[in-house]
């Protein structure tokens, strides 16, 4: 028997060499979209998979609800829900942020995540090198501590073995190492250089003055929770919210309409990109499909003209089952090919694709292809393999009258034009979602941001030894700063910020001075800003005036809003000249209305603003600003204001790191980023299905054209013109895009469905996009038809009854 199969193997191989165009059209078609199976498969297995931690099914992410919204969490809330929670083995603080990190005299700068003293031990992880952070320290000693990834540790400290006890400079802070961890992906978020512990068990704020544990108006950190043992997430969220509510009696100013949510953090981690893995699953197995009848098509002609050889081995004696065996090894050989292409293609795709996703997407540095996904493929293959092994056994197995009669059905009948009418339905399908996003980006393109992108540019830069500086000596170095920007020739103006105009800042309370209203106020937006940002963005002034050289320090506190402030905090109705305090200002220091500007989209292009006060720079004193965001405005090419810019800078202040420049169409471009991958993932998955469903429509005509050529050489003999065979075989191969092309439309508004989310101004079943995914199917399927009609139209009557 094993010389039997060993024999099959190699007939097999000679067979599939003697028939190369066969051979590497099956095996390109099936491994290609088995390629695209892997790489979606192994991206979906590195987001689903369990998280790297000991019992990840007990971490759970723990948020504030504010207005009927999620929201981070605030210090006092935090430790009450430590003190009073017994749901939780422990409960964690992590707040990411952007630093200035000096290791031997080198600067950059990076993101550094300031944390609780349990926050590893919650997490069940253990240095693989010194002792970390001990949760029992005392954090009012001052001491304080940081711990190394692998890769800040490999990297900046060249793998020093004698790292323990050395120091980092984070901002102007001196940190000793405690520890250092395993190569592992870093947690909460990928590429960190530096944990550094909190001096206080909440993150703590540079700068403020007060007692940061006690603030519970401002929410800036992210919680996480290990349940205890036997604690489940509706029982631990059923606690806590017994908690918040004693809490909101307690404080009503502050906590009132305030809850919790809890959400497994695996979940929460992922929560965001289901759907981009729905569509794309949904994508791939569209064109597995395509690609199958592809593959069904070339088994079908091969099947026929091998008739001759199976009718010869029958003959010789070769049993059925002979024959099985040696044409399921045949198409194993082939099922084999494709999956090791498809593998190929997939690990390219994963190594091409997770640097672009890194951005976009959670978990991309795990990504790879494991042996699920390796078993995947080769089960997939082997389906392929198999029902190319069972088309050539059944064609093996019948008379040669019967054969001729099922070839005919099955290839250029009823089922091929079905098989090809799935496909077009598969690539109308897949084109309408890559054009609904192509309409969404465009429609994305064309909403006002509030501000001339034309001309700006952006740029942050940090000082290293902020807090050995007073803070009007900061505002100072960094209007010196600004002031050597603005001298750059073609430069029109130069302002200081905090944020972006497409970022809300920090947020906190706002409540309104005299108002008498126990309930807290409106979550709004915080963000100090000099008298020249908002000209230098070029967002109008609408009412009142805007900040100038007066509003120092010890003058009047003051404030601009936005109309969407005016509206959510003032109901819409005067707003100059009324007083407001905030949570990150102090409720103690008003704050007088003196202008109001026009909105920015404070929460992305697609999303409508938020309430924003701006204030000045001068006068945030709790404002840490040991960086600062440039706007400057040039009526010359932004790109070369931005590299000036940062010569500017490298020359006249050396020493500072300077990150994170942009021009004002790169502000909106990162926005609509996550779409314009899927779009462009979407966009390839639906070329191959298009090029696929043509590739069928031509071979179904072509092997018709091939079956009738006597019956059209007899009518062409009798008198039938040219063009009306033209226009028959046309016709007649343009069905199964009639039929296909309606069934596309339903299955891209299901499709749509899925797709909702990611969509902007524009329906899931938006007639236009439709229409156009529609005529060029039709177009192109008619020019795949082309070829098989003219050589049909070609036919010498003659010459087509002789060969019959």
């Amino acid at each position: 028997m094993g010389e039997a199969i060993w024999r099959d193997i190699r007939h097999g191989i000679r067979a599939l060499g003697r028939a190369p165009g066969y051979t590497t059209a099956t095996i390109l078609t099936l491994g290609i979209a088995l390629g695209g199976a892997a790489a979606v498969a192994a991206l979906g297995e590195s987001l689903l998979r369990p998280l790297p931690y000991p019992d990840p099914d007990r971490l759970v992410a723990v948020w504030e609800v504010r207005e009927g919204n999620r929201s981070s969490v605030a210090p006092a809330n935090y430790l009450d829900w430590r003190r009073e929670a017994t749901a939780f083995e422990a409960l964690a603080a992590h707040d990411m942020r952007d630093a200035t990190l000096t290791v031997d005299g080198i600067a950059t700068r990076e993101r550094v995540a300031v944390v609780s003293g349990n926050f590893f031990t919650m997490l069940g992880i253990v240095p693989a090198m010194g002792p970390g952070f001990d949760p029992d320290m005392d954090v009012t000693s001052g001491r304080r501590v940081a711990v190394l990834p692998h890769e800040t540790w490999t990297a900046r400290f060249g793998s020093d073995p004698e790292v323990i006890g050395r120091t980092v400079q984070v901002d102007d802070l001196a940190y000793e190492i405690v520890g250092v961890m395993p190569p592992r992906p870093s947690f909460p978020e990928p590429g960190l250089a530096v944990w550094v512990r909190s001096v206080t068990e909440a993150p703590e704020i540079r700068d403020f003055p007060g007692d940061v544990t006690q603030m519970r108006d401002a929410w800036y950190f992210s919680v996480v929770g290990r349940l205890a043992e036997g604690r489940d997430v509706a029982s631990a969220g059923t606690e806590l919210a017994a908690v918040a509510g004693r809490l909101a009696e307690l404080y009503p100013e502050t906590n009132a309409g305030s809850g919790t949510m809890l959400l497994p953090l695996l979940e929460q981690t992922v929560a965001n990109f289901r759907t981009t893995l729905i569509v794309l699953a949904l994508a791939v197995a569209l064109v597995l499909l395509a690609a199958g009848v592809n593959v069904g098509h070339l088994a079908l002609a091969r099947a026929a003209t091998r008739r001759g050889d199976m009718s010869v081995r029958s003959a010789l004696g070769a049993r059925r089952r002979d024959i099985a065996r040696h044409l399921t090894l045949e198409g194993l050989l082939l099922g084999l090919g494709s999956a090791l292409l498809g593998l190929g293609v997939a690990w390219l795709a994963v190594r091409a694709g997770t640097a672009s996703l890194a951005r976009l997407l959670p978990r991309t540095e795990e990504v790879a292809i494991r042996p699920a996904v390796v078993l995947l493929v080769l089960g997939l293959g082997g389906l392929g393999a198999i029902s190319v092994s069972a088309v050539g056994f059944l064609h093996s197995t019948v008379k040669a009258n019967a054969r001729v009669r099922s070839n005919r059905s099955v290839v250029g009948g009823l089922t091929g034009q079905g098989l090809v009418a799935a496909q077009v339905a598969a690539a109308v399908t897949l084109l309408a979602a890559a054009g609904l996003l192509a309409r969404s980006a465009a429609r994305l393109s064309e909403v006002d941001l509030g501000f001339r992108e034309s001309g700006l540019v952006t740029l942050r830069v940090a000082i290293p030894d902020a807090r050995a500086r007073a803070y009007p000596e900061r505002v100072a170095e960094y209007r010196k700063l600004a002031d050597a920007v603005a001298r750059i020739p073609g430069v029109t103006a130069v302002g200081i910020g905090s944020a972006t105009p497409l970022s809300m800042g920090p947020q906190a309370n706002v409540a309104i001075v005299g108002s008498g209203s126990g309930e807290p106020g409106p979550n709004v937006g915080w963000q100090p800003v000099d008298r020249h940002y908002l000209r230098a963005l070029g967002v109008p002034l609408l009412r009142g005036r805007g900040f100038t050289a007066a509003d120092h320090a010890d003058a009047e506190n003051v404030g601009i809003v936005n109309e969407t402030f005016v509206r959510v905090v003032f109901g819409g109705g005067r707003a100059l000249g009324r007083q407001v305090t905030i949570g990150l200002d102090g409720h103690d220091r008003p704050i007088t209305i003196v202008g109001v500007t026009s909105d920015t989209r404070t929460r992305g292009p697609a999303d409508a603003p938020g309430p924003v006060l701006y204030r000045p720079l001068e006068q945030t004193l709790r404002n840490a600003a040991s960086s600062a965001l440039l706007v400057a405005r040039t009526d010359g090419p932004a790109d070369e204001l931005l590299v000036s810019a940062r010569s500017t800078l490298r020359s006249v202040a050396p020493g500072y790191p300077t990150y994170s420049g942009a021009r004002g169409e790169d502000l909106a471009r990162a926005h609509r980023a996550s779409q314009s991958i899927l779009f462009v993932v979407l966009g390839v998955f639906a070329v191959t299905a298009l090029l696929l469903g043509l590739v069928g429509a031509y071979g179904v005509a072509s092997y018709g054209v091939r079956r009738r050529r006597r019956e059209i050489g007899v009518r062409m003999a009798l008198g039938a013109d040219r063009a009306v065979v033209l226009r028959q075989v046309v016709g007649r191969g343009l069905a199964p895009a009639v039929v296909g092309i309606p069934a596309g439309w339903l299955l891209s508004v299901l499709l749509g469905r899925t797709l909702e989310s990611q969509l902007f101004g524009v329906s899931r079943s938006d007639p236009l996009t439709l229409g156009v995914v529609s005529a060029l199917v039709l177009a192109t399927t008619t020019a795949a038809l082309i070829t098989p009609a003219r050589s049909a139209a070609g036919t010498d009557p003659a010459e087509a009854l002789r060969q019959e």
